[in-house]
């Protein structure tokens, strides 16, 4: 019961032993894409700043599932907390 990737690409995988007949198989894995620029390391929220990331993601993600109101609040409240605790180079409202 062993699996294993072959090829330069990635793309084929073996299965070992073989099987006795074709089967139908849902297959789940990570994948991390090639980066779409490598002049950054980050910025300055993605390294000072995580939780405010998370937090103003959410935000927008909420706004655009149409997440219930109390949540948005939630998350809003919490991005509020996290950017003033980092010493934001960024003017506050």
């Amino acid at each position: 019961k062993e699996l294993s990737t072959a090829g330069d690409n990635g793309s084929t995988l073996i299965v070992s032993p073989v099987p006795d007949q074709n089967y139908n198989v849902e297959l789940h894995y990570l994948y991390e894409p090639i980066s779409l620029t490598s002049q950054t390391t980050g910025t300055w929220i993605s390294k000072n700043a995580r939780n405010a990331l998370l937090y103003g993601c959410l935000i927008e993600a909420s706004t655009f599932m149409k997440g219930e109101p109390e949540i948005q609040v939630l998350y809003e409240t919490r991005f509020g907390q996290e950017i003033p605790c980092r010493g934001s180079p960024y003017p506050q409202p």
